[in-house]
């Protein structure tokens, strides 16, 4: 009964099949699809390295990219995912040297820092903290609860 509710709250999260269920401006457009959206309108060279980090509103002014997920406020706000800040601030190639670490980063975990990254990857697409406090702590911990060391030998503390 859990997995399929999982299942069912997953797909809908992900895989939108009606294209008006979104149209009421939710947390969901502005926090995963406007990052994406903004991407796939940049220049081809832009595409590849990226605008900079946290120069996206003044390039999107700059050069007339807006979205149907922007939310109309007095101000514009620079809040996209983590994944899309990958993409937007450092581009395809950004995108992937941070695959490659992170791949690199994972290998010599235990399946308690595999899960952890997993659910970190999951936090990472729904939220803004790429570079946030809770993300370096997460990985952190990810990184000390997930040493094939530490889980499998019992650590001595000698005082």
């Amino acid at each position: 009964m859990y997995s399929e509710q999982f299942y069912i709250t997953v797909s809908n999260l992900f895989f939108v099949t009606d294209t008006n269920r979104f149209s009421d401006g939710s947390k969901a457009d502005y926090r995963i699809y406007r990052g994406f959206s903004m991407y796939f309108q940049l220049p081809f060279l832009n595409k590849l390295f990226g605008v900079g980090y946290a120069n996206m509103n003044d390039f999107a002014l700059t050069h007339g990219i807006n979205t149907i997920y922007d939310i109309q406020t007095s101000g514009s706000v620079e809040y996209y995912n983590g994944i899309s800040q990958i993409l937007l601030y450092s581009g395809c190639f950004g995108f992937i040297l941070w695959t490659r670490g992170m791949i690199g980063y994972i290998k010599g975990m235990s399946k308690v820092g595999k899960i952890l990254f997993i659910i970190y990857v999951f936090y990472i697409i729904g939220s803004g903290t790429l570079f946030g406090t809770f993300s370096s702590i997460f990985l952190a911990c990810a990184t000390l609860l997930g040493k094939e060391k530490c889980a499998s030998n019992k650590i001595a503390i000698k005082v």
